[in-house]
């Protein structure tokens, strides 16, 4: 990002250009914008790593040109991160909860004192209720995720309302609260998911941060690298929190104290969105 003006905003004011195929030395336009009140920006969305082939790298472009679009067109239905004035960051964990990853998470998160968002299945919810009831006695946001974790794209709108409110539903027998917060499985919408989520009453908040701590074979220097050389005030940094990535516990406290060291607050989405979370 340069001059305070995303990729997004670049290729929006440059409608010719195919961001997968830039040629150097094209001309292009950089669009002026006024963000002084620090709550209209939209972030370009950060994090990479070259363990991927190139089609899932293609792929990852296209789905951040598409979302970050569909954010700017709906901003008060899609968040990609909070405002930028202040420097707070949000750890946000997918996926959970299970009995390996996410009480070892917890359990990092106890000893450096910070607060976080996890984004738990309702499937897992009810599978993994002890975890679930811990995480929200800690005082970390529990959100939605979905039940089953489909693809919400391929879906038709009755069964993407129904998978979020059986979820709500399992949240509430659980932890006692209604999730007005989701995040779509693969960060996947459309306007027929973004339907589904208002006639819900619900947002959806994606990332801004992606440290890829899901590719395989990723190493856990490129996963801490990826939070820490890409910050900005305001991220939402997208991590997960079930069996198969016992990397993210040897990335967490790292990434945590080098957060803390760049002088950032780590706060749960309530805290960095400044809008109700729960129904």
């Amino acid at each position: 990002m340069r001059l305070g003006v995303s990729i997004q905003q670049i290729l929006d004011a440059n409608p010719n250009i195919n961001p997968l195929n830039l040629i150097p030395g094209t001309n292009i336009s950089i669009p002026l914008v006024d963000y002084s009140d620090g709550t209209k920006k939209i972030y370009n969305i950060l994090g990479s790593t070259t363990v991927l082939s190139q089609q899932q790298t293609d792929n990852i472009t296209r789905w951040r040109y598409n979302i970050i679009k569909l954010a700017n067109d709906n901003p008060d239905s899609i968040i990609i991160n909070g405002p930028i004035l202040e420097k707070q960051v949000c750890l946000t964990f997918d996926d959970g909860a299970d009995l390996v990853i996410t009480p070892k998470v917890l359990d990092l998160l106890n000893k450096y004192n910070v607060k976080a968002s996890f984004f738990f299945t309702g499937h897992n919810v009810d599978k993994y209720k002890d975890v679930a009831i811990r995480a929200n006695q800690e005082g970390h946001s529990l959100l939605s995720h979905s039940y089953y974790h489909p693809n919400f794209a391929k879906e038709g709108l009755d069964y993407i309302k129904r998978e979020i409110l059986m979820t709500e539903d399992r949240f509430s027998q659980v932890i006692g609260k209604r999730p007005a917060i989701i995040r779509p499985p693969f960060g996947s919408i459309d306007d027929r998911v973004l339907s589904a989520f208002r006639e819900t009453n619900n947002k959806a908040v994606i990332w801004s941060i992606d440290s890829m701590d899901w590719a395989q074979n990723i190493s856990k220097d490129n996963i801490i690298r990826n939070v820490l050389n890409n910050v900005r005030p305001g991220d939402i940094v997208l991590m997960h929190s079930y069996s198969t990535l016992n990397l993210i516990l040897e990335a967490l406290p790292i990434i945590i104290l080098g957060l803390k060291n760049k002088g950032y607050k780590l706060v749960d989405i309530g805290e960095l969105l400044n809008i109700p979370i729960y129904k």
